[in-house]
């Protein structure tokens, strides 16, 4: 006889099966920066108004309390010396932006960057691929080919092969990537905010803003690629050579503006954080009361699911079928090997018609959240099955 499924206590905004709401720089010359703050500061170089202007700015930046953004002081500013003007070759009428080195080291930047980059890994679990550098490993155009050929479903043709070493065919193939980025995204070649030479000379901005449109381009009506910031904002460092003469300016500029949809989930950690345990309870009991017939019990949503064992078994019994043992690693140790199984338990999830919001990484790092939404699917599968039999 099968288990009946323990009721839930479900927050104030109910987590019903479709109220889930899933829809819910380097230079481009040769010439990189000597150093971040050693010659006299382009700032004193800029009139007092264009200084009071970008004053102005961050003081209107800082009055919106919804964004995750980076902190850029009044005081600092007067003083602040990004750039020198010999680290910079430029021809006439050149212009450069790169991420102020301060936005850089701010904690909500780095998150970002940390969640692309484990976003990045995830895509290319199955080309045994990893990235470890937001900056360094996207210049030849390699990866951004791999993401975009997942995404698309479409293979992408160099000119040259993908391990060609000489620099100017590797600076062949990426404007070969970067023409097919955008063609996908349908950008007009005047509103592209990167450059092949920028690209090429690994400015992490730019890596960024492709990394991010394809995210936006790419995810579905109704779906989640990646939960990112409601909003990011950052400061750059714009250089341009104007009449001879090298000037720089400090603006800020939005990365992410997403509204974003809240799920019962978000609901419930943000408003009702009381009822997390008795929910996560009462997911557990779920859990085990589907597990025991393979004489299996888990005590921690977050640890016990995170290599994926036993994620792919409880699927596997909701779903009424068996997961060949060499499908997935039955003991993983390393990280690619637990990706591995729960990237596999996320496809059967998927084969459901169900809107997620999860990455895989998530449920590796036992992030508590992310589990929770994970197995309230397959609850809400089980009761289903079980009301029409």
């Amino acid at each position: 006889m099968e288990s009946t499924p323990p009721k839930l206590p479900l927050p104030s905004t109910p987590l019903q099966n479709d109220s889930f709401n899933f829809d819910s720089g380097t230079p481009t010359t040769p010439k990189t920066p000597k150093s971040l703050a050693r010659s006299p500061s382009f700032l004193s170089k800029i009139s007092a108004e264009q200084r009071r202007k970008v004053a102005e700015q961050e003081a209107i930046d800082e009055l919106d309390n919804e964004a995750i953004r980076v902190k850029t002081s009044q005081a600092d500013t007067k003083n602040y010396e990004p750039f020198s003007a010999e680290d910079f070759e430029l021809e006439e009428g050149e212009k450069r932006i790169y991420i102020d080195p301060r936005s850089a080291q701010d904690q909500n930047f780095i998150d970002l960057t940390n969640l692309l980059e484990e976003w990045v890994n995830d895509i290319l679990t199955d080309e045994h691929i990893r990235v470890t550098s937001l900056t360094e490993d996207f210049y030849d155009g390699v990866i951004f080919k791999k993401i975009l050929e997942k995404l698309s479903g479409n293979e992408i043709n160099l000119p040259l092969a993908e391990d060609v070493q000489a620099k100017e065919r590797q600076r062949l193939n990426l404007q070969t990537v970067l023409e097919n980025v955008r063609e996908i995204l349908r950008l007009s070649p005047d509103l592209v905010p990167w450059t092949v030479n920028g690209v090429f000379e690994k400015n992490l901005l730019y890596n960024l803003q492709i990394l991010l449109s394809l995210i936006e381009h790419f995810t579905p009506e109704g779906k989640i690629l990646l939960v990112l910031p409601k909003l990011l904002s950052i400061h750059v460092v714009e250089i341009s050579k104007n009449n001879g003469r090298i000037e720089s300016t400090i603006k800020p500029l939005t990365l992410i503006k997403n509204s974003g949809r809240k799920d019962g989930f978000d609901s419930l950690f943000d408003s009702s954080p009381e009822k997390i345990n008795p929910v996560k309870r009462n997911l557990l009991k779920f859990c085990n009361d589907i597990l025991n017939k393979l004489n299996v019990k888990v005590n921690d949503l977050e640890k016990d699911f995170s290599n994926g064992v036993n994620l792919i078994l409880l699927i596997g019994l909701v779903q009424g079928f068996f997961v060949p043992l060499y499908e997935y690693f039955q003991q993983p140790t390393s990280f690619e090997e637990k990706l591995h199984n729960v990237n596999l338990a996320l496809d059967f999830i998927d084969e459901l018609d169900v809107k997620r919001r999860n990455q895989p990484s998530e449920i590796v790092r036992g992030d508590l959240k992310a589990t929770m939404r994970i197995i309230y699917i397959l609850f809400v599968k089980y009761s289903n099955d079980n009301k029409q039999s």
